[in-house]
């Protein structure tokens, strides 16, 4: 058996190197040219034990809610809420399903005018659905409103806001 030398060790793991170099799988991170770990950013931070931090992710209640019905009149396009509350960061609504029939409420949430057209944009409820709209820092208070309007005169939207 020969002896490996110093020589012969140094070029055995350099070719293990550069194996395990070219092996390695191509991660792009959905760019191109971006390779290597996932950039992270933390956003806040807790107290740890020793030398780091932590970080905390809950959800934050809704500890004072306020909630508001508005009734469709059988006219045009109403602000839902009417009022909004001041530094909301959700609001949920909700087509009643104590309404009669099945009215469709049409949401908008871009301040434009909802129809009740079939080819229109904004987002159809029938009776029972609700969504929430998480209301980004820019749309608390003076972004784009929130229009309704339903295809039956006499129909409830429930409206929960959340501080």
């Amino acid at each position: 058996m020969k002896r490996l030398t110093p020589i012969r060790a140094f070029l055995l793991s350099m070719t293990l190197v550069a194996g395990f170099t070219f092996a390695q799988s191509k991660v792009d991170q959905g760019k191109p040219g971006n390779q290597g770990p996932w950039p992270v950013t933390i956003t806040g931070s807790g107290t740890g034990g020793g030398s780091g931090s932590s970080v905390v992710v809950t959800d934050s209640p809704c500890l004072a809610p306020r909630e508001s019905v508005l009734v469709f009149d059988g006219g045009n396009f109403t602000p839902c809420p009417v009022s909004a509350l001041a530094g909301r960061r959700t609001v949920t609504f909700c087509n009643s399903p104590r309404n009669a029939g099945s009215p469709i409420w049409t949401i908008r949430a871009d301040g434009l005018a909802p129809t009740t057209a079939a080819n229109t944009a904004g987002q159809d409820f029938a009776l029972g659905d609700c969504v929430t709209y998480w209301m980004g820092a820019t749309s608390d208070d003076g972004g784009s409103p929130t229009n309704c309007i339903s295809d039956t005169g006499s129909s409830s939207l429930k409206i929960t806001e959340c501080k």
